[in-house]
């Protein structure tokens, strides 16, 4: 926890935030979502499943097809509200750009350890381990992919490392 860890300053806590503005679709040229979260995977997670009431379930939007990390809220919440107003052009550009095939990014960015993480299925409390992964401090984001046997860590996304 920021500020009760000696090694994080409270004064430095902030800058180790991060938050996303992201875009989901509902097919290549389909429906667009665009929202802001302080973690990305959750977040998609809860789209895919259709935990979020709403827009994206009722169109079955759940695809995240273009997102951006932002290390202030302030800037990432400006950022969706410019993007909200944009015409839709802008937005499918901006997709197109740097996802020509409006694939669906969350399988890299979530990689062996797509939310919620494997568990090892034990019934005892406090024997639950996690298969594919370490997780570092309280954010999944956070994720670091450990060389443990079968899992490949060079699939580890720019955005996690």
């Amino acid at each position: 926890m920021a500020g009760l860890v000696p090694a994080i300053p409270l004064k430095q806590a902030w800058l180790m935030a991060e938050y996303f503005v992201y875009f989901l679709a509902s097919r290549p040229g389909g429906a667009i979502y665009v929202g802001v979260t302080n973690d990305l995977i959750r977040r998609v997670y809860e789209h895919k499943t259709g935990a979020v009431k709403g827009h994206t379930k009722r169109f079955k939007i759940d695809n995240l097809v273009y997102f951006e990390s932002y290390g202030d809220v302030r800037d990432a919440l400006q950022r969706e509200q410019n993007i909200k107003h944009w015409p839709r052009a802008w937005k499918t550009n901006l997709i197109v750009v740097g996802n020509p095939s409006w694939r669906d990014l969350y399988e890299e960015i979530a990689g062996a350890t797509a939310w919620p993480p494997k568990r090892d299925h034990r019934d005892k409390p406090g024997d639950d381990k996690w298969m594919d992964c370490q997780v570092i401090g309280e954010r999944s984001d956070a994720v670091l992919r450990t060389a443990m046997p079968g899992n490949d860590a060079s699939r580890t996304h720019p955005a996690l490392r």
